[in-house]
């Protein structure tokens, strides 16, 4: 005959211990969880107040307000370049919409700088080496092509050709300083 404790070999206590302890390492990871979102969240408002900030700004100077312009320093790059930034036909390639004038990225040099001394250029690798979002480095690539720095034409996904190379890099940046 079997006896009760070979059928159930644990007691409702080993069964309670059991469940506690799953229970608290559950709690302990939804803790840490949770402080992460309110990370994440203070984080999200503290980039929105910014924003609203800036708008303000932009909105007063707009009016005729004597705020001085908000500079793209003064903004995180997260939040410079927000997907499909731009508008009008022009705007990726660094033409002003309203006056038609070419727009000199202060960080363009750099850029130059940067895809001649890796003998390559491509958008991702602006972004992680000057720290900037794609748009940004998407119009530095264009203006890099406009300039002849780089090649135009693309292979998918391939960096582009960089033409220029280390004795051409201060006749092109006396170049563009001069425009």
């Amino acid at each position: 005959m079997t006896t009760q404790a070979e059928m159930f070999p644990k007691s409702k206590i080993d069964f309670a211990q059991e469940f506690a302890e799953h229970f608290q390492a559950d709690v302990e990871a939804a803790e840490k969880a949770l402080l992460r979102a309110q990370d994440r969240l203070t984080e999200a408002t503290r980039l929105r107040d910014d924003a609203e900030e800036n708008l303000r700004r932009e909105l007063d100077m707009a009016q005729g307000g004597t705020e001085t312009a908000i500079s793209r320093d003064s903004v995180p790059s997260e939040a410079q370049e927000p997907h499909g930034a731009g508008s009008g036909p022009d705007a990726a390639d660094g033409v002003d919409p309203i006056t038609g004038e070419v727009e000199e990225d202060e960080l363009l040099a750099r850029a130059i700088k940067t895809v001649i001394d890796t003998g390559a250029a491509s958008v991702a690798l602006l972004q992680r080496r000057l720290s900037i979002g794609y748009g940004r480095a998407a119009a530095i690539i264009d203006r890099m092509e406009m300039i002849g720095v780089v090649s135009g034409a693309t292979e998918g996904s391939k960096a582009r050709t960089v033409i220029l190379d280390e004795s051409d890099i201060a006749k092109v940046l006396a170049e563009c300083e001069a425009a």
